[in-house]
C-alpha cells in the first residue's frame, strides 16, 4: 500500500443520469485508485453514503468485495437497481404493458398523452407537446415545445387559447392530489413539520402532471408484483417526479439551486414522455460496459438488508 498525495482527476463522466440532479457520485476513476492504494485483492471496501453504483462497480472491478449503505431509499433503491440491472428489453417491455393497459377502455398512454394535446404550428394537425413553459407568476402556460410526427417541426410555440383550456381541463387537486398526500402524509403526521413540506413538494406540480403521476403509480403497483421489474419502474417514475416538477427551467438556463422557489421561467414536462425517456436512459445505462464488466465478475447486489 502506497499514500496517495496528489489529485486525482476524473477518468470521465459518472455513467448513471437517472436521478442525477439528486446526487453527488464520486467521480469515475477516483475510486479505483484509492481502492489500489489502500486495500489489498479481496478485502471487504465499505461505501458510506453510497450514491449510486459506479463506486461499487470500480472496487468490484478492482477485486474487491463491496458493501454499500445509504439511508435514502431513494438511492438505495438506484444502487439496486442497477447493480442487478434487468434487460433493457424487459424494461422497455414493462414500459408497454404500463402504456398498454386501459384507463376507462383508453390505453393509458393515450389518456396521458392527450393531457398535453395541442396543434402543430406548421401542419395544424393533432400533436402532444413535448412540455409547456409557464411563468411565475402566471395562471397558464405561454409556450409549448412540439416535435411533430406529421411534419416533423421541431420547434417551440406560444402557447395558444386551447392550450390554455386544456391546463384548467384538471380539476386542481383533485381525486390524484389527495391520493398522493394521502399516500405519505400519513408516516409523516408525527413529525413537526413534515406535513407542511411535504404539502409544499406537491405544490411544486401542475394538477395536469399530479394526476398524470398518479395514474401512472397506481399502474405500475397493480400491473407488477413487488420485485425487480417494479423496482425498475419506480426508479423511472423517481426520475419522473424530478424532472416533471415545476423547478425545472427551461433548455439553455442553469439549474436552480436555491430550494424549492420556483424560477422565473418554469416547464410543465409531459410525464409520459419523461416516462418513456427515463427508460431510454435507464436501459441503455443497464447495457453499460462498466455493469456488464460486474457481471462477468459475478458480482449482485448483497442483500436487501446490506442497504439502508
Amino acid at each position: 500500500m502506497s499514500d496517495i498525495q496528489h489529485f486525482v482527476p476524473p477518468a470521465g463522466p459518472e455513467e448513471v443520469d437517472v436521478l442525477g440532479r439528486l446526487r453527488q457520485p464520486i467521480p469515475a476513476g477516483v475510486t479505483s485508485v484509492y481502492v489500489e492504494a489502500y486495500s489489498r485483492p479481496g478485502d471487504l471496501v465499505v461505501v458510506p453514503y453510497c450514491q449510486g453504483p459506479g463506486v461499487v462497480l470500480e472496487i468490484v472491478a478492482a477485486g474487491r468485495r463491496a458493501l454499500a449503505i445509504n439511508f435514502d431509499p431513494l438511492l438505495a433503491l438506484l444502487t439496486r437497481a442497477m447493480l442487478s440491472p434487468l434487460p433493457a428489453r424487459d424494461v422497455d417491455a414493462a414500459v408497454a404493458r404500463v402504456g398498454d393497459s386501459l384507463k376507462q377502455g383508453v390505453p393509458l398512454r393515450r389518456t396521458l398523452l392527450d393531457l398535453y394535446a395541442t396543434t402543430c404550428p406548421a401542419c395544424l394537425r393533432p400533436v402532444s407537446a413535448d412540455y409547456y413553459v409557464w411563468e411565475r407568476e402566471g395562471t397558464a402556460p405561454v409556450a409549448k415545445q412540439i416535435r411533430c410526427p406529421n411534419c416533423e417541426w421541431d420547434g417551440e410555440a406560444a402557447a395558444g387559447p386551447e392550450d390554455r383550456e386544456r391546463a384548467a381541463e384538471v380539476r386542481p387537486r383533485g381525486m390524484h392530489y389527495h391520493y398522493l398526500r394521502e399516500r405519505v402524509i400519513p408516516a409523516l403526521a408525527a413529525e413537526p413539520g413534515l406535513r407542511e413540506r411535504m404539502e409544499n413538494l406537491l405544490g411544486l406540480y401542475s394538477d395536469r402532471n399530479i394526476y398524470a403521476l398518479a395514474e401512472l403509480i397506481i399502474k405500475v403497483e397493480s400491473l407488477f408484483p413487488q420485485g425487480p421489474v417494479q423496482e425498475a419502474l419506480k426508479l423511472l417514475l423517481l426520475d419522473c417526479l424530478d424532472r416533471c416538477s415545476s423547478l425545472t427551467v427551461p433548455p439553455g438556463r442553469a439549474p436552480r439551486r436555491d430550494g424549492l422557489t420556483r424560477p422565473p421561467r418554469f416547464l410543465e414536462c409531459n410525464v409520459w414522455r419523461a416516462f418513456e425517456e427515463a427508460a431510454g436512459r435507464l436501459g441503455r445505462a443497464f447495457g453499460r460496459p462498466a455493469v456488464e464488466h460486474a457481471r462477468r465478475r459475478g458480482f449482485a447486489i448483497p442483500e436487501r438488508r446490506l442497504l439502508f
